[in-house]
C-alpha cells in the first residue's frame, strides 16, 4: 500500500484472536469442511477430557470416530486448524501436528482451508 514499504515501520504487535474450543464434537459438527479425502484427527485435552477423542473429517462434517488416527494435535493446535488460516502441513512442520499417516497431510490441507480467513478487529 506505501509507494516505499521502507517508509513503514512496525511499532507494536498485538494480540486479535484467541479461540479454545469448549465442546469439540459440536465445535465440528457446526463448521463445514472443504474438499478432500477423509482425515482422521485424534485430539489430547488434559483440562476438558470430554474433548479427548478421535474424529473424522470428510468434506462437509464432522464426526467422533474409533478408526485409527492420521493426525494427531492439542486443543491449542485444533483452534488454529478450526480457523482455517494455517495449513496442517505448515503446523506439522513446525511441530504442532503429529503426523501419523504423511498421506494424510494434502487432504487435510484442502478439507481445513477457508476461502476466507478469519479477522479479529477488537485488540486486547
Amino acid at each position: 500500500m506505501l509507494t516505499d514499504p521502507r517508509a513503514c515501520a512496525v511499532t507494536g504487535v498485538h494480540d486479535q484472536l484467541w479461540l479454545r474450543l469448549l465442546d469439540v464434537p459440536a465445535a465440528l459438527a457446526a463448521r463445514a469442511w472443504g474438499p478432500g479425502g477423509s482425515v482422521v484427527v485424534e485430539v489430547t485435552d488434559p483440562q476438558l477430557p470430554a474433548n479427548t477423542g478421535r474424529y473424522r473429517f470428510i468434506p462437509g462434517g464432522a464426526e467422533p470416530t474409533t478408526a485409527a488416527a492420521d493426525l494427531r494435535t492439542g486443543p491449542e493446535t485444533l483452534a488454529m486448524l478450526y480457523l482455517g488460516d494455517r495449513l496442517p502441513s505448515a503446523l506439522a512442520a513446525a511441530g504442532r501436528l503429529e503426523v501419523v499417516e504423511p498421506a494424510a497431510v494434502p487432504h487435510a490441507d484442502s478439507l481445513f482451508a477457508t476461502r476466507v480467513p478469519p479477522w479479529c478487529g477488537t485488540p486486547f
